[in-house]
């Protein structure tokens, strides 16, 4: 599988990667100069204190010379060189060399030390420094410079010197251990970060694909994620959303088809008709009624186009108009305008109220319509001499309109019912 650099798998890749190598440069330097410190700071006590016992040791043989105490004097400096693995170095004011160790021998006797090697000592200062002292050492050594005082008076000083083989050593040993541990949490962190990518990723790229089918016309398109985290209630959303957009297409399509067989019926009947008329295939004396029967569909085919507008107004965001009014009245208004047809097909009319006024709420006009058209419906599959029923009744806070018709014949009952739920 090939990863992209700018997908998401690849920035928690290398962010992960990121922060381990971060973090272990953190953990190095500190360590590094942690331990270092650590060890320098446990030396450089005694390196200090035994400066300053040389410094006293060197007074004193300056003040009392004579070869006992000169004697005394080197075999201290020898068994303090022996016993800490140091180097000691005594000079003078003018930075010359007057007496060493025996392990200094070769490094110091004879020579002239720097200017600004001594200058702080001469000048009454106890020093310690950590280096490789004037480059004269290839490795790094701690040392101490301690001034010597005879009579309140500095003749020269003392270089302490200590070598710190283990330091460099320990510091090897610290990177090394810290190199490997790199590389083996960089292949852990690695895998690990790999796998939660790859777990984040895959859901986020199964759910691009879905969306990208589902919006080219593939509405049967459903995500597999069965995680119980965010990213499994974005895929539980996802499917219900997509079974949604299903059941919505569903719905549009069977809308699409029956608003196209209404519009076909009432058109193929007034082209018919007009036909007829035309050819003369219908007797002029029968023309006034099939006019009739014309302009009865031009209508039917307004209210169809003004509901369509209607649903149209409402999926655009329209509002409905909403307010109070009486329900019971609207159906005594629905049933007169048919009248006429009632009449002419002698069906009997039954209107049942269990209140004399049931006020609701609601757009009068869009339900006037749907009583219209159920009425309309109602009585033209009503036989002759049959029977409609309507009426409302109340339970609760709702109001239930009701319209039956009974075939007179057949007794088969069609019930239509219309549910209101408006308080009454």
């Amino acid at each position: 599988m090939v990863v992209q650099m700018g997908s998401l798998r690849a920035k928690i890749f290398l962010f992960m990667i990121s922060v381990v190598i971060l973090g272990f440069i953190v953990i190095s330097f500190l360590l590094y100069n942690l331990l270092g410190n650590y060890y320098v700071n446990r030396e450089q006590k005694d390196l200090v204190e035994n400066g300053n016992r040389i410094a006293e040791l060197t007074a004193y043989a300056v003040e009392n010379p004579n070869p006992l105490v000169e004697q005394l004097y080197r075999i201290n400096i020898e068994n303090y060189s022996k016993t800490t693995g140091s180097y000691i170095a005594i000079f003078d004011t003018d930075g010359r060399v007057m007496a060493t160790s025996t392990s200094a021998k070769d490094i110091f006797e004879g020579k002239m030390l720097a200017p600004s090697l001594i200058k702080d000592v001469i000048d009454g200062k106890a020093i310690h420094n950590l280096g490789n002292f004037d480059e004269m050492f290839k490795s790094t050594v701690l040392w101490s410079g301690t001034p010597v005082l005879v009579n309140s008076k500095i003749i020269g000083g003392v270089f302490y010197i200590l070598p710190m083989p283990y330091l460099d050593e320990l510091r090897r040993d610290v990177l090394w251990m810290l190199m490997v541990s790199v590389f083996a949490t960089l292949a852990i962190s690695g895998i690990l970060s790999f796998w939660i990518s790859k777990r984040l990723s895959d859901p986020l790229n199964e759910i691009t694909e879905a969306a990208q089918k589902i919006a080219s016309g593939d509405f049967e398109k459903r995500v597999d994620i069965n995680l119980k985290d965010e990213i499994g209630e974005l895929g539980r959303s996802f499917n219900y959303m997509a079974e949604s957009l299903q059941n919505l297409e569903q719905m549009r399509s069977s809308f699409i088809a029956n608003v196209s067989h209404e519009l076909r019926t009432p058109m193929t009947i007034i082209a018919g008709f007009i036909e007829g008329i035309n050819d003369g295939t219908v007797p002029q004396e029968r023309q006034r009624e099939y006019l009739g029967i014309v302009l009865e569909e031009v209508h039917r085919l307004s209210r169809l186009v003004s509901d369509l507008l209607d649903m149209a107004r409402i999926e655009a965001g329209g509002q409905l108009k909403m307010k109070p009014f009486d329900i019971n009245e609207q159906i005594r208004l629905a049933v007169l305008r048919f009248e006429q047809k009632l009449t002419g097909k002698e069906i009997d009319v039954d209107i049942t109220f269990d209140k004399n006024e049931c006020l609701v709420l609601g757009d009068v006009d869009a339900i006037q319509r749907v009583l219209t058209n159920l009425i309309d419906n109602a009585v033209k599959f009503t036989n002759v001499g049959g029977e409609l029923k309507a009426g409302v009744y109340t339970k609760g806070n709702h109001a239930n309109v009701f319209i039956e018709n009974r075939h007179f014949f057949t007794h088969i009952y069609l019930y239509i019912y219309c549910f209101l739920f408006f308080v009454c």
